[in-house]
């Protein structure tokens, strides 16, 4: 199910990483690949964590990112800058967007920092694709 690993419980390393895979085809491999590692300190005396891991917002349930605060104008103009640069007219940064978080937005400050990081790094994604030469789609 996975390749040998000789580290902590080579078993289940391996079948986590085929877990991974077989996700992939399903869309969620995408996101338990993208969740970042955190490391905490382990107590060994207790046999627990010494502290409980937290993730970024943008790997939280919907409900917990809702107290989010939201981009800053200066923040969001910025944004809508550089995603100009990268060959995006606005009504196609507002499509992408929609795309990427499955639903409409009017403006960038709307979006929370985690969502706007997620639609640049798309935005990035597919320019580099591209050839890294910025082209203008048809409107």
């Amino acid at each position: 199910t996975g390749e040998e690993n000789e580290g902590f419980a080579p078993g289940t390393a391996a079948e986590a990483q085929a877990f991974k895979r077989a996700c992939v085809k399903f869309g969620l491999g995408r996101y338990l690949y993208d969740v970042p590692i955190v490391w905490v300190p382990y107590d060994e005396k207790s046999r627990k964590l010494a502290e409980t891991p937290t993730l970024p917002a943008k790997f939280l349930p919907q409900s917990e990112q809702d107290a989010t605060p939201t981009l800053s104008k200066g923040r969001a103009d910025a944004m809508r800058r550089e995603m100009e640069k990268l060959g995006l007219k606005e009504r196609e940064q507002y499509r992408l967007a929609a795309d990427v978080l499955g639903h409409e937005i009017a403006q960038f400050t709307a979006l929370t920092e985690a969502e706007a990081l997620e639609v640049w790094n798309v935005a990035k994604r597919a320019h580099v694709e591209r050839g890294g030469v910025s082209v203008q789609r048809a409107a």
